[in-house]
């Protein structure tokens, strides 16, 4: 875990109810990355597609590209599509972070250092999935760096991961 990573979120730290931070401008960023697109899709090779109608989170965007066909996720009902690779943005602090959870086309460490190489040159700090979901050193053990900058807010404002970030485990590994 980086010292300078970790200082660098406790500089950007808030409340966990707090959407955006003041002065964020919303329209601006999204502009900024939408223009990323052409390049993430490159260093990817996906067809990545943009969520920019992102409400209620810590985040604003994210470039997203899932499996092409729905498996089945424990503790669901109806099967899903896990992402291959998800480029999030947080409003704060220009950070991002570079997940996936496909079990059929697992995420390379090679296209999370391609991704790095060109964000990071553009002022955008990348937050490493190892310290994702790491507790929060001042906030207690529910709140984690995720949950904190990467993740959406339930209707009391408290944050809600949605698992998105999580890698699911092998089928014979999970509980209900």
């Amino acid at each position: 875990m980086s010292t300078a990573t970790v200082a660098y979120l406790l500089q950007h730290d808030h409340a966990p109810t707090i959407e955006w931070p003041e002065g964020f401008d919303h329209a601006t960023e999204i502009a900024k990355v939408r223009d990323l697109g052409s390049q993430l899709k490159a260093i990817t090779g996906l067809d990545l597609r943009l969520d920019d109608k992102v409400r209620d989170a810590s985040f604003f965007a994210e470039w997203v590209a899932f499996d092409p066909t729905p498996r089945p996720c424990p503790g669901l009902s109806t099967d899903v599509k896990y992402c291959v690779v998800g480029i999030r943005f947080s409003a704060y602090g220009r950070m991002y972070t570079v997940w996936g959870n496909s079990q059929e086309q697992p995420l390379a460490e090679s296209t999370v250092a391609a991704v790095n190489d060109y964000l990071g040159p553009l002022g955008y700090v990348h937050v490493p999935r190892d310290l994702l979901h790491a507790d929060h050193p001042t906030q207690g053990p529910n709140i984690t760096w995720c949950s904190q900058f990467f993740s959406y807010q339930d209707q009391l404002g408290q944050p809600h991961i949605r698992g998105f970030l999580r890698t699911p485990k092998p089928q014979q590994q999970l509980q209900a």
